[in-house]
């Protein structure tokens, strides 16, 4: 299955992804049973726990794609 990014989420990371220190990570979003991109969250709490090989997303992004979820108007 192609996964499709749309230009406007491919635009928000390379331009935001230059602020924000290596190794920050996020979630992506899009609608439910479509294989499109349509939203990137960066995870910017301290809470989230990086590495050169890991991350562990944040307590915060954790409840906000459960959230997104739960809506059925998105899917993490």
């Amino acid at each position: 299955m192609m996964l499709y990014i749309s230009e406007s989420v491919l635009h928000f990371i390379q331009t935001e992804s230059a602020n924000h220190p290596p190794e920050r990570s996020g979630a992506i979003l899009g609608p439910v049973g479509q294989p499109i991109i349509t939203r990137f969250h960066f995870d910017l709490d301290e809470e989230a726990q990086t590495s050169s090989a890991s991350y562990l997303p944040s307590p915060q992004l954790t409840s906000a794609g459960a959230a997104a979820r739960n809506d059925r108007k998105t899917k993490v």
